[in-house]
């Protein structure tokens, strides 16, 4: 794994579409996400719903 200059792995932008976004960060074996605000309250929830939806499917 290479870490960014910042000391990030990668940059992860949500465009709108939950199942992408919450797919972005499966491919970096997140497992959990820390809102900041509030828009990241509502987008921490959704994901946590996708996650969910996906273990099921699997």
């Amino acid at each position: 794994m290479r870490l960014h200059a910042d000391g990030f792995v990668d940059e992860i932008r949500h465009e709108g579409d939950v199942v992408a976004t919450a797919a972005a960060l499966r491919e970096h074996g997140v497992s959990g996400v820390l809102a900041g605000n509030e828009s990241g309250v509502e987008l921490a929830c959704s994901s946590a719903e996708e996650a969910r939806a996906a273990h099921e499917r699997s």
